[in-house]
């Protein structure tokens, strides 16, 4: 999607890339900075519980229960809305770009 970002596209081309765009960057934290890189917000907020949880030699506090339970619930919604975006925005984008002569996504492994 970087490399498309860069690109002269065509309308159509251009709406449906920045509607997945827009979709993509939902999953991310709230209120990131403009230049950010995209990220996942329950993928980061994991690894930060994580580190928390690894950085104590004592039994997790409610806090931190509570946050476990939180980043379970995000998980979940995020599975879910990347599997739409996988299923539906992807497809339909690359219907676009093939249209436009223009290579498809591919996501990395």
């Amino acid at each position: 999607m970087t490399k498309l970002r860069d690109q002269s596209l065509p309308k159509k081309v251009e709406e449906r890339f920045n509607a997945l765009n827009s979709k993509v960057k939902e999953l991310g934290p709230p209120n990131p900075r403009p230049d950010a890189t995209p990220s996942l917000y329950a993928l980061d907020s994991a690894k930060d519980l994580f580190q928390e949880i690894q950085g104590v030699d004592a039994a997790p506090t409610d806090r931190v229960k509570a946050a476990v339970n939180d980043v379970r619930s995000q998980a979940t919604e995020l599975t879910k809305r990347w599997k739409e975006i996988v299923e539906q925005e992807m497809p339909a984008l690359d219907q676009e770009l093939q249209a436009a002569g223009l290579p498809r996504l591919s996501l990395a492994k």
